[in-house]
């Protein structure tokens, strides 16, 4: 009988197929067996990272398309190539012999591992390989490289790399086992599932083949076989993430060694297991649940959305969370609680237009459990109020996955504070109703109105805008008094904030009158009338005002004081503060005696770099430390360290400043941003020794056309960058108040051509404040 066996054209893939035509020829002499070679898509695409390829089977595909259209009768594989899902109608004969699991390092000049120079270059296209290589040396850096073994290492040797990490059992085949310069043990680096093992992948129908083929089988390689990619199917691996498992078979007992983590390799679990032969299930069984068990679900409720009525608690896990999916009854800037690398995920809901089915969201929510520590559903109002909160949490438990519940203040509690209505009120409503407005199918809810209509109690009605007709017709049809006072909130709490007062018999009118949109509550009851004492909202200062806030980075305090005072803050994001701390790494600070900061940011920079090299305060000596305003003074003063600061917060003011402080023999060190004072700078190099550090970028980018800035009754801007990166907007017609936080920035504004500038007193964000202030009032006034 004839065969013909598929394979890969590299010289590994060669010698694998080799060895299995040789051992299969010497069994079974009355037949024969040649070699076809098959390209595979792997093959042909060299240039990108595994990881960054769709595709499954990469080494594979074309190979089982060939076996499936009868071209080649069985194929040879790596079996760690194999994906964890082969076609229907192939399989797996039993596994043969194998070669050594592990992961080899050759290195190009080094003759050790513990030899290997500091920040050593390594090559290798395994983010499993990776990842762990980082574990044990943090210093060395990873290259990606691609090819067969001869291809790596003539990269090796071409790009300088100092060494490569590829399977051990390649170059054993290969008889190149003296270019190895160390073999990593399993407990230092988890080998791929299967590493070292041949596939060979047969039609299910081909009975007689698989017979023989199986007949030459090893029970060693079987049990590894069976663990390692048990645990690979169980943990949905593939070459996106690092994943890796080894079996030793100790012949009086076994050991399991398993790694697996999430895409950038900053959650790296490794597990070792041990145990009888007759406890292998129960292993593997185990290695999945500890690799999958490692993250816990905490339903936050947002509250009404404004992220000062946050709770603390919620707060504090939005800080820790590595995951956060949100809803959209939040306001933007509770999401910057979240540390710079949390995941953050939109799962929004509103009518007609769902982000995410609840169904998906419930298996995302499981999903994020097991790749991720800490993972925060973030909801609007309180969890387990006319939320999904409870279906969430029982699939959770379903599951498996341990959660947590953090209750939040629901809007029909804060959104009638905030218009000036109490819920209960002795004498007038001794208790209330909160009801849902709309079921399922987007109908109005199986509402009991006539108890209501009877009931001296507050009634609020969630979700109900689209529904209020028919609310008020049936309270009006169960005997509601007519003159029963109603208030609509719309965007209850947020600066936004909008409401209509009326009667169940004029509030159709009214609200044709004034529209509102949603999220918007209906109170019903006499609490209601209690607004015209009680409200507070649109008696703030800057109640009403629309303010458009470009800045370079994140949620200011000027965006927290504006809305305390009932601004409605848009923040517009011009750019991003990129921080260069390692370029005083290198500083020996007892060689200046004065140091001069011209922003939060190099003091900032300043700080981080002295924790990043272990150091603190006394490393600054006895030096003297001026700096513009009283925010850069602020973050000195918190670390117990008094500066100079003139009156007048700008760099001119302090080149002033400093024309008179500063004496020939001082040695100073400057640290700035890339956009800093030519005059200030010059003043610096009257001083015996300049050092200039620039310890930050402010990298600017165009902000969005779209935006109507008539829209807004003011724009403010802080810095010049923020101007130039609004230059198309302010190009628009009808250009609103402009509010300039100084003079350097309102120079950069009438550059542009704008005249219509206010210019803060002095250059804080107080100083913004009290002009914007001032010219709202006006502006009110004129109304």
């Amino acid at each position: 009988m004839k065969y013909v066996i598929g394979t890969r054209g590299s010289k590994l893939a060669l010698v694998q197929t080799n060895w299995v035509k040789q051992k299969l020829e010497k069994a079974y002499p009355l037949d024969t067996f040649e070699i076809a070679v098959i390209k595979t898509k792997g093959d042909r695409i060299q240039d990108i990272a595994l990881d960054k390829m769709k595709d499954k089977g990469l080494f594979v595909k074309e190979i089982e398309q060939q076996l499936l259209d009868k071209r080649i009768d069985f194929a040879i594989h790596s079996l760690k190539d194999m994906p964890s899902e082969i076609p229907e109608g192939l399989c797996f004969c039993h596994a043969w012999e194998c070669e050594d699991a592990r992961d080899a390092l050759i290195l190009r000049e080094a003759t050790s591992f513990e030899k290997l120079k500091k920040n050593a270059c390594i090559g290798t296209g395994s983010k499993r390989r990776a990842f762990q290589l980082q574990k044990l040396r943090p210093d060395i850096q990873c290259v990606g490289i691609r090819g067969n073994v001869d291809t790596r290492l003539q990269k090796m040797e071409i790009e300088q790399l100092d060494g490569i990490i590829m399977a051990a059992a390649g170059f054993s085949r290969l008889g190149l086992q003296d270019r190895i310069s160390y073999i990593f043990s399993p407990e230092e680096m988890v080998p791929a599932c299967g590493q070292g093992i041949l596939a060979i992948e047969c039609r299910k129908k081909d009975s007689a083949l698989i017979s023989k083929i199986n007949a030459l089988s090893d029970k060693k390689a079987m049990l590894r076989w069976e663990m390692e990619r048990g645990f690979l199917k169980a943990m949905e691996g593939s070459c996106h993430v690092p994943i890796g498992a080894y079996l030793e078979d100790k012949n009086d007992h076994i050991s399991f060694h398993c790694v697996y983590g999430n895409e950038d390799g900053t959650n790296l679990k490794q597990l070792h297991l041990e145990g009888s032969h007759q406890e292998k299930q129960g292993l593997l069984k185990q290695a999945v649940h500890n690799m999958k068990e490692h993250g816990k679900v905490y339903l936050v409720g947002g509250g009404p959305g404004r992220s000062d009525l946050l709770t603390l608690k919620g707060k504090a896990l939005l800080e820790k969370a590595d995951c956060i999916l949100y809803d959209r009854l939040l306001e933007n800037d509770m999401l910057l609680f979240a540390k710079e690398d949390c995941e953050l995920i939109y799962v929004g809901k509103q009518a007609g237009n769902h982000a995410m089915k609840q169904e998906e969201i419930n298996e995302l929510l499981v999903k994020k459990a097991h790749q991720y520590a800490c993972v925060v559903r973030l909801k609007g109002g309180d969890p387990y109020v006319f939320g999904r909160g409870g279906e969430e949490a029982l699939y959770l438990k379903k599951q498996g996955i341990a959660f947590e519940v953090v209750p939040g203040v629901s809007s029909a509690l804060a959104g009638l504070a905030y218009a000036g209505i109490p819920i209960t009120h002795r004498g007038v409503a001794g208790g209330f109703h909160v009801v849902s407005a709309h079921d399922k199918k987007d109908a109005l809810a199986d509402i009991d109105f006539l108890s209501i209509a009877k009931s001296k109690d507050t009634c609020v009605f969630m979700m109900g805008l689209s529904k209020l007709n028919e609310i008020v017709d049936r309270l009006l049809a169960c005997g509601k008094d007519a003159f029963t006072p109603i208030a609509v909130i719309s965007h209850a709490t947020w600066t936004s904030q909008k409401t209509v007062y009326g009667t169940l018999k004029d509030i159709k009118e009214k609200l044709i009158m004034t529209p509102l949109d949603s999220p918007a509550l209906i109170v019903v009851g006499n609490v209601v009338s209690l607004h015209e004492e009680l409200s507070f909202v649109e008696k703030q200062m800057l109640y009403g005002c629309r303010i458009l806030y470009p800045r370079p980075h994140t949620t200011s305090s000027m965006t927290y004081k504006l809305k305390e005072k009932g601004a409605a803050v848009t923040e517009l994001s011009t750019g991003q503060i990129h921080y260069f701390t390692k370029r005083l790494s290198a500083l020996d600070y007892k060689n200046y005696n004065v140091l001069v900061c011209t922003s939060k940011h190099s003091a900032w920079a300043l700080f981080q770099s002295l924790k990043e090299n272990k150091q603190d305060i006394r490393a600054l000596g006895n030096m003297k430390i001026y700096c513009v305003g009283s925010a850069t003074a602020k973050i000195f003063e918190e670390h117990l360290i008094q500066v100079e600061v003139p009156e007048v917060f700008c760099a001119d003011a302090l080149s002033l400043f400093l024309k008179q402080k500063l004496k020939k023999e001082d040695s100073v060190l400057f640290l700035s941003g890339n956009m800093y004072s030519e005059h200030l700078y010059s003043v610096l190099l009257q001083g015996s020794a300049l050092h200039h550090v620039i310890v930050y970028e402010n990298e600017v980018c165009s902000v969005d056309e779209d935006i109507c800035i008539k829209d807004y009754d003011m724009l403010v801007f802080t810095c010049s960058s923020a101007v130039k990166a609004c230059a198309k907007l302010l190009k628009q017609e009808e250009v609103p108040v402009i509010i300039s936080i100084g003079e350097a920035t309102t120079k950069t504004l009438k550059e542009a051509g704008i005249t219509n500038i206010y210019t803060a007193p002095y250059s804080t964000f107080d100083g913004c404040i009290e002009k914007i202030e001032e010219v709202w009032r006006k502006q009110k006034d004129v109304l």
